[in-house]
């Protein structure tokens, strides 16, 4: 007989595969300005602001900040 899934294990099986296919930060060819290791930009938040902005930040200093959208 085959198992059927529940919601909440269909639900966490799709989150898993989303986060491999669409990892939350990715890199961005921009340069920290601090150290000039190559900053990772937050794909799945996009700030409210005007102009829209993306967070960016160095695994390398520890640098923080955000990007133009």
């Amino acid at each position: 007989m085959i198992k059927i899934k529940t919601v909440d294990e269909y639900n966490q099986e799709r989150q898993r595969q989303f986060q491999i296919e669409n990892p939350q930060w990715r890199n961005c060819n921009i340069a920290c300005g601090k150290c000039g290791n190559e900053l990772l930009i937050d794909m799945w938040i996009i700030l409210c602001s005007d102009p829209p902005q993306r967070n960016v930040k160095c695994d390398k200093c520890g640098y923080y900040g955000s990007v133009l959208a």
